[in-house]
């Protein structure tokens, strides 16, 4: 059901205008300006029935904020309008109810193709922002997308989160943080930057957000298919091949109003849908280019950029890093007597042991054949000697068994600390790489630190 607006109206006109609209219309009277806001942001208004009898200035509110909005305008000062193609109708003070009807009809019309027409303009200059991005990975874009639509809707902050994990952040959140260990980006350097913003936040303001939306909207997410406003909040789903990708969510919208900009939207909707799974497949490529097959760790691609990251940390913040290089012992005897089904399945539970005792800041690496590598960020060489001893052991103690036969190996384990130990990251590789050596033709299955 359409939407009109009766606006300072007098109550004979008001009364003959409901009981004429009520079966056809929703109907919302009002003679404050705030109140028209409201309604302009929480319903589609197609038209707005007004009287500049109590309100000379009416015309020029409703042009200068709501342009686009059919407008009926009772105001004996000008003759009843004849043209079709008008978006304001103008009406005696008491007019007839079959002339309002016939004016609405007329404004509404002609208002849809202006809201359309304007739609267009505006979805086009969103388009032209984003098909400006060089980065084709998912998190770059997903940040310029909030960014152009927090700019566009002037609002207080925008968030974007994907439809699956909408109840991870609404309910999930605090058992997975709180689950020692349990975090999904281990050994593959900072945590994937899930949460994008507008203005930065936390996972604390997207949980409270996600609660209060759940409260108000009252039904599941995956029934919103179009923009849905709930103050003070505007929901935008966003979709795939008839699939919901995910939701922006915007705070505060200054400027939307629905009946304009949810066309803006219906329009941005398959385009952002698009682009977000093209960036998602991209990022995906991209990654797979720097990670082992067999154990999932980083492979040696992503090495020289996980310690320019590290390193660049160091400048800024002064943490330094340790190096953890190891090798598996005497595995060239596993492969030769086992064979090397036996062995990948081995290296592969090796990689499961090293996720499981570093953190998600840390990288893991196969470095190749046998050989591993660790990067702990922000860790010192005693902390570094630590980790590499319950490494050790843990190998050490672990039984593995592949196909009903059970056998154990060891690892020698060197360590390099930067700035320490070296001043570049081909020094600290070799001096990590030097340490494990020595270790190994000392006595192997042992933790050597570099000197």
């Amino acid at each position: 059901m359409a939407n009109i607006i009766l606006f300072d109206l007098l109550p004979e006109v008001e009364s003959n205008i409901k009981s004429t609209f009520e079966k056809k219309y929703q109907l919302h009277v009002t003679s404050q300006f705030t109140e028209v806001r409201q309604w302009m942001q929480k319903y589609h208004v197609t038209s707005v029935v007004a009287s500049t009898q109590t309100n000379a200035k009416v015309y020029d509110l409703f042009k200068e904020y709501y342009p686009n909005v059919g407008l009926v305008l009772l105001d004996n000062r000008h003759k009843s309008t004849k043209s079709n193609k008008a978006s304001v109708q103008y009406l005696a003070f008491e007019p007839d109810m079959q002339d309002v009807e016939k004016a609405v009809a007329k404004v509404e019309r002609f208002g849809a193709k202006r809201v359309q027409l304007q739609a267009s303009k505006e979805s086009h200059s969103i388009f032209e922002k984003l098909y400006a991005v060089e980065d084709h990975g998912v998190n770059t874009f997903m940040q310029k997308s909030v960014d152009v639509l927090g700019a566009y809707f002037k609002a207080d902050n925008v968030y974007w989160v994907e439809a699956d994990k909408i109840n991870y952040y609404a309910h999930e959140m605090w058992k997975v943080r709180s689950m020692s260990g349990h975090l999904k980006n281990k050994g593959r350097g900072e945590e994937e930057q899930e949460l994008c913003s507008l203005k930065g936040a936390t996972n604390v303001d997207l949980n409270k957000c996600i609660l209060s939306l759940n409260e108000k909207l009252g039904q599941g997410w995956e029934t919103i298919k179009t923009a849905t406003f709930s103050d003070p909040y505007l929901v935008f789903p966003v979709s795939h091949k008839e699939k919901t990708s995910g939701f922006f969510i915007i705070k505060k919208p200054q400027k939307y109003y629905q009946y304009k900009h949810n066309e803006v939207l219906n329009i941005l909707s398959p385009f952002l849908g698009y682009r977000i799974e093209s960036a998602k497949d991209y990022t995906k490529t991209k990654d797979m280019t720097y990670v082992d097959d067999l154990t999932e760790l980083y492979n040696q691609r992503y090495l020289p950029i996980a310690l320019d990251q590290c390193i660049s940390k160091y400048e800024e913040k002064g943490d330094c890093f340790s190096v953890l290089f190891m090798d598996v012992d005497h595995f060239k005897k596993v492969n030769d007597h086992r064979g090397h089904l036996t062995g990948s399945k081995i290296l592969v539970e090796i990689g499961k042991i090293l996720k499981e005792n570093i953190r998600s800041i840390d990288y893991g690496f196969r470095y190749g054949g046998d050989e591993f590598l660790l990067i702990l960020a922000n860790t010192d060489p005693e902390t570094a000697n630590i980790v590499a001893e319950r490494i050790r052991k843990h190998v050490e103690s672990e039984v593995f068994t592949v196909e009903d036969r059970q056998l154990q190996v060891t690892m020698s384990i060197g360590i390099a600390c930067y700035p320490i130990h070296a001043k570049n990251k081909k020094e600290v590789l070799e001096m990590a790489d030097k340490a494990m050596y020595y270790g190994k033709n000392k006595s192997r299955n042992i933790v050597f630190m570099a000197s």
